[in-house]
């Protein structure tokens, strides 16, 4: 599972082509429409892989298969939110040579491996909006997370970049409210790969 799924965000983060240079959030959000065929290709593509190969997912809910439990926020969803975020940073500043970077990757592919679900308690992140998104595929969960996670790194670059200070009123209250929507999706679907994800 684990090698599979690290295939599919970087094929997933490579399709999409990020651009290196910082783009304004109406930049991002016309990026975002542009790529939405990318993920669905690669979803599509990977959901043939999963049902062939299995991933070593989608075990029956409440059995201990044994390995690795939650400690603290380790669960599924944060260990594959991670995991897409290191992904995200090798592909877009090209640290492929980075041993450290690489390092980081094989831990989150081991940990995912040896991960198995926690205690509701530990993967419910906080939030005050219900998800539109009725998914219940790992395979939509994981890659959808990777694709927020990707356009939020997009979209924070305009801050760290170019510093809010240099941005329009108008143009940093459009930020923050695609920042936060975004943010609040993708801990939606922490918690969710978690409740989907059994191993």
């Amino acid at each position: 599972m684990d090698n599979r799924l690290r295939y599919f965000i970087d094929l997933l983060i490579v399709t999409c082509d990020p651009p290196k240079e910082p783009l304004t959030i109406s930049e991002v959000v016309s990026f975002e429409a542009s790529r939405l065929g990318n993920l669905g290709d690669v979803i599509s593509i990977a959901k043939v892989d999963f049902d062939s190969r299995n991933w070593n997912c989608g075990g029956i809910p409440g059995l201990d298969f044994g390995g690795g439990g939650a400690v603290g926020l380790n669960t599924i969803g944060m260990l594959v939110d991670r995991l897409s975020i290191l992904i995200i940073k090798k592909t877009i500043h090209k640290s492929g040579a980075d041993q450290t970077l690489s390092r980081q990757i094989d831990e989150m592919v081991w940990a995912i491996e040896n991960c198995k679900t926690g205690f509701s308690s530990t993967f419910n992140k906080i939030t005050n909006s219900q998800s539109e998104n009725e998914l219940a595929h790992v395979v939509d969960i994981a890659l959808l997370l990777a694709f927020v996670n990707l356009l939020l790194w997009m979209a924070q670059d305009v801050l760290y970049l170019r510093g809010a200070g240099s941005l329009a009123n108008e143009e940093l209250r459009a930020y923050i409210d695609y920042f936060a929507k975004k943010n609040i999706i993708r801990n939606q679907l922490i918690s969710r790969l978690a409740l989907y994800w059994h191993i």
